[in-house]
């Protein structure tokens, strides 16, 4: 998952966007049974980007006693990150 900074033009700006969970395949140690939200500020000030916010979704995983599976949900947050733009 890429995003496009060359789109921002503001100073600060809001994204949000859900992603289905059948669009992050399956792995040996972990199933994506949720939608993956995101939404994060973006703020910008020249060609430096700082971005805070945070992710929600929910995972199948094995237990590690018993390796049956259960659910996890939660989030987590971004904390502020900043990045330069490629030129």
């Amino acid at each position: 998952m890429l995003l496009d900074l060359s789109r921002i033009r503001t100073p600060h700006e809001r994204y949000e966007k859900a992603y289905p969970a059948d669009a992050f395949p399956a792995d040996d140690s972990f199933r994506v049974v949720a939608p993956v939200a995101l939404a994060f500020d973006i703020r910008k000030d020249k060609q430096h980007f700082q971005l805070t916010g945070g992710v929600q979704t929910a995972l199948e995983l094995p237990c590690s006693r018993c390796l049956e599976p259960f659910v996890r949900a939660g989030g987590c947050g971004v904390r502020p990150a900043v990045c330069a733009a490629r030129s």
